[in-house]
């Protein structure tokens, strides 16, 4: 797929706090991880960190028009042909499924799912009263067989009544305005909901600082935020949440290998030690990727 210069808009400023001050991290110039193979944009974007608030965002991501772009198809491009990845998927929705439930009050909740895909995490919540927002419009047609999918960007989405649990799965690294996403979110919880954030990576963990653009889930031009526990807990304490739970799982997942992946983080730090450049893709690792449950007071 060929991406061209109208297909990229520049980010002057942190999208959190809108401040300007930053300290350059790396380059890189693919979408930053697996999912994203043959999607070169033969242009290097850089990922810089706010001196301000800690968040992590890249200076140039996919605008409106690249988006559609990339998202149109995205679901049978990445997400159906590799058996072996859906199965891991499926293992991991019941996993943060088991999580999240503990906290969640009532016989029916109602759940909005935000970049629900097709619907394989919203199958979880049986008796639930569920929907999905997705941008894809590939992915919400298949959705749309089972839930109540509205198409198109969250915050401008006019919804009817209030929601129980809102969930970000692997979704909140990739708006290119993620305050408003969050802050819509708050708008349309109801007070005692839940705020589920989970499979985001989590840009303070061990091998996002290790290994930079080599991080499987690198901050780049798709995936342009970074967050962190320490950013969303300081959102989210403005709003008025407490915060229910914090999780990193990686040991009892599918994706975990502990030799394999010890000896390949050792074999960074020993490149890193010695001088060399690290070039080959983190693996799967304790505090890669972050899981919060958020209560609204």
């Amino acid at each position: 797929m060929d991406y061209l210069d109208n297909d990229f808009k520049k980010i002057a400023a942190c999208p959190m706090c809108n401040k300007n001050k930053t300290d350059f991290l790396y380059e890189i110039s693919t979408g930053g991880s697996d999912d994203f193979e043959g999607n070169e944009f033969n242009r290097k974007v850089k990922a810089i960190r706010c001196k301000s608030c800690g968040f992590v965002f890249s200076n140039e991501i996919l605008n409106d028009n690249g988006k559609t772009k990339f998202w149109k198809n995205y679901s049978s491009r990445c997400h159906e042909h590799d058996a072996d990845a859906i199965r891991k998927r499926n293992e991991m929705y019941q996993i943060e499924y088991d999580f999240v439930s503990q906290f969640l009050r009532g016989e029916s909740p109602r759940i909005l799912d935000v970049g629900c895909g097709e619907g394989g995490f919203l199958d979880c919540f049986v008796g639930a009263r569920c929907k999905g927002v997705e941008l894809g419009e590939e992915a919400a047609s298949k959705a749309s067989s089972k839930y109540e999918v509205y198409q198109g960007e969250f915050p401008t989405i006019d919804f009817k009544g209030k929601f129980d649990l809102i969930i970000f799965r692997g979704t909140l690294q990739y708006f290119d305005e993620p305050k408003k996403y969050l802050m819509k979110a708050d708008e349309i919880l109801e007070d005692g909901g839940l705020i589920y954030i989970t499979s985001t990576p989590n840009a303070d963990g061990f091998c996002a600082k290790l290994f930079k653009e080599y991080f499987s889930f690198a901050v780049c031009a798709v995936a342009g935020n970074g967050f962190s526990p320490h950013v969303l807990n300081n959102f989210f304490k403005g709003l008025n949440y407490e915060l229910c739970a914090e999780k990193y799982f990686y040991e009892g997942t599918p994706y975990c290998n502990v030799q394999d992946d010890v000896k390949k983080v050792a074999l960074a730090i020993k490149k890193k030690e010695q001088g060399e450049k690290i070039e080959f893709r983190s693996p799967a690792f304790w505090g890669n990727m972050m899981s919060l449950v958020y209560r609204k007071k």
